[in-house]
């Protein structure tokens, strides 16, 4: 799911590989940072059901982004129980 504007780093990977482990293994996640503005875009996707996350550099850089993601899951799977 690539949208326009944004690339894939290493940042993405890391991301990526975090919220498998620590957060939720069974979904599929994707990650890109939007060229223009360094935001990054986490696509959280369960079945046919998908949820974009936005979150800012400085977020990703002091950990906040987790509690941010941590909310986009309990969105979805609020989503995906109905």
């Amino acid at each position: 799911m690539m949208a326009m504007g944004t690339i894939r780093t290493p940042e993405c990977e890391w991301i990526e590989q975090a919220i498998r482990e620590e957060m939720a293994p069974s979904i599929d996640v994707e990650c890109r940072q939007v060229y223009d503005t360094k935001t990054y875009i986490v696509w959280l996707t369960i079945e046919y059901r998908s949820h974009p996350i936005r979150f800012a550099m400085e977020s990703y850089q002091d950990d906040r982004w987790k509690p941010i993601v941590r909310a986009g899951l309990e969105e979805l799977n609020a989503s995906t129980s109905n």
